[in-house]
């Protein structure tokens, strides 16, 4: 069972999370104004966004960060997100495989660029 959302900052403001399924270790639910991107919510109450497109007709699936109630929240032992900040990021790599683009190998090739200041 698949759920669509309208994924929002209030939607995770209010931190009312469907329950997960007994016999499930997690859902997926899909915002409905963005097609490919969602939110695992794990047993745990781990809550993770993820974007799934198809490039060159396969699918593929790229987990985002974890979601974090608090900006200030400083116990970041991997990439935690705010909502608006996963959706930004989602709304570009979901742009770039629109176009046929990889966006991981579109993210090593601007890691590795020079800035304009290492030139002077």
């Amino acid at each position: 069972m698949q759920n669509h959302y309208p994924l929002s900052d209030d939607f995770f403001k209010k931190s009312r999370f469907p329950a997960v399924p007994q016999g499930k270790d997690r859902i997926v639910i899909w915002d409905n104004s963005l097609a490919g991107f969602g939110v695992r919510i794990r047993k745990s109450g781990v809550i993770t966004f993820f974007i799934q497109y198809r490039l060159q007709g396969k699918s593929k699936q790229e987990t985002l960060g974890k979601w974090v109630a608090n900006k200030s929240d400083n116990n970041a032992i991997s990439k935690k997100l705010t909502y608006k900040t996963a959706r930004s990021i989602a709304k570009t790599k979901l742009g770039l495989a629109d176009s046929n683009i990889n966006p991981n190998e579109a993210e090593e090739k601007y890691k590795n660029t020079h800035t304009f200041a290492e030139y002077i």
